[in-house]
């Protein structure tokens, strides 16, 4: 099977599934490779993402929020899905492991690894958490409330982590914090990203503020202000040592060309 030429790839796929992943950089050289390219690689779709892309830590879930979760299908179709879905966490497939005395904080960690809607900083501490709240609601372990703690064990995670989400400063109620799951356009964002004509402008324009009031730049500039200062001391120290080393050097040529001539007077 030979495999496709880049120019042979259809004009949603790179720009839903290929240039979501490349940056300015990348758009520069690839729309120098063909026409093709470069109506692509120039247009208002791809620069639009790139640009929203910047901007994502303005971004807010709120309770309007559409959750498609990771797959792409589910961004271009639009198709909510449910958050932490069963598909994902393995919470109703290891049967018994998931009833006390066999359940451990470890089978709710495992359960939220997969599915990327949780920090992973905070998948531990809600784990535990969850665990807790199992095991506070089993005073008995008859075979009825066996029954029922796996049927609540995904209420008592979903508690878990609502419970976290609140403790972090989220006010939605949604499980899932991960920005990427939810429709771009179903969120809460911020002015700077209405409609422009021309994203790749807007996009450039940013991309030139913050290179002017880069941190690491004026951190550099600053240094390298100190430092031309201490080049221009030491390289005057280093004249100034020179231009004695010289005079003192003509001090003893001079000197030595007096005991020369006195030995031949002495030879005589």
């Amino acid at each position: 099977m030979v495999a496709p030429m880049f120019e042979e790839i259809p004009y949603h796929t790179i720009v839903e599934c290929i240039a979501i992943h490349l940056g300015m950089k990348e758009f520069g050289a690839l729309s120098m490779m063909s026409t093709y390219l470069r109506d692509i690689f120039m247009s208002n779709d791809v620069w639009k993402r790139l640009y929203i892309n910047s901007l994502k830590d303005k971004f807010k879930i709120t309770d309007k929020s559409v959750h498609v979760g990771p797959c792409i299908e589910n961004h271009k179709k639009r198709q909510p899905t449910e958050e932490m879905c069963p598909s994902s966490i393995d919470l109703w497939i290891h049967g018994s492991h998931w009833l006390p005395p066999y359940l451990t904080p470890w089978n709710f960690r495992r359960s939220m690894l997969g599915c990327d809607c949780v920090p992973k900083n905070s998948v531990k501490r809600i784990s535990e958490n969850a665990y807790d709240r199992v095991i506070r609601t089993q005073p008995l372990l008859n075979n009825l409330e066996l029954q029922n703690a796996y049927k609540n064990a995904r209420t008592h995670l979903c508690a878990a982590v609502i419970e976290d989400n609140q403790r972090n400063g989220h006010e939605h109620s949604h499980l899932c914090t991960n920005i990427d799951h939810y429709l771009i356009d179903t969120l809460d964002a911020p002015k700077s990203a209405r409609n422009f004509k021309d994203y790749r402008r807007q996009t450039l324009s940013k991309f030139l503020t913050q290179t002017k009031h880069d941190p690491n730049t004026k951190k550099a500039a600053s240094s390298a202000t100190r430092k031309k200062k201490m080049y221009d001391i030491r390289l005057a120290e280093l004249m100034r040592l020179k231009k004695e080393y010289h005079a003192e050097k003509a001090i003893v040529k001079k000197n030595k060309v007096l005991q020369d001539s006195l030995k031949t007077a002495l030879n005589k």
